[in-house]
C-alpha cells in the first residue's frame, strides 16, 4: 500500500473538493425547488398522498407474519424518506397529507 503525501500548497484538491460540495448544493437547491412545485400542484398532492395511502405510512406494520411485516416496513421506510423531505423543505404541507381523521 502506497502512501500518498500532499503538498499543503497545493489548491487543486480542496478546489476539486469546494467544487464537489457546490455540485451537491445545487442538487439539493433544485430537489428542494422540484419538492416545493410538486406540493403546490394539486396532481402532485394526490400523488404524494396515494404514495402514503399505499405504503400504509400512517399506520402500523404489524402482521403476525414476519414476511408481510417485514415487507409492509420496506414500504413504509420509502415514505419515511418522502416524508422527511416534506418535513424539511415544506412541513406546513404536512397537515394536508395525513389522512383525515373519519367520525
Amino acid at each position: 500500500m502506497s502512501k500518498v503525501t500532499r503538498d499543503p500548497f497545493d489548491n487543486s484538491q480542496r478546489e476539486k473538493d469546494e467544487e464537489k460540495n457546490l455540485e451537491a448544493f445545487r442538487k439539493e437547491a433544485d430537489f428542494q425547488e422540484a419538492l416545493i412545485n410538486v406540493l403546490n400542484t394539486r396532481e402532485g398532492m394526490t400523488v404524494l398522498k396515494r404514495i402514503f395511502d399505499d405504503s400504509g405510512f400512517f399506520s402500523s406494520a404489524f402482521d403476525t407474519n414476519a414476511l408481510n411485516m417485514a415487507r409492509k416496513e420496506g414500504k413504509r421506510e420509502f415514505a419515511q424518506q418522502v416524508f422527511n423531505n416534506v418535513l424539511k423543505y415544506a412541513p406546513e404541507k404536512i397537515g394536508e397529507l395525513r389522512p383525515k381523521e373519519t367520525k
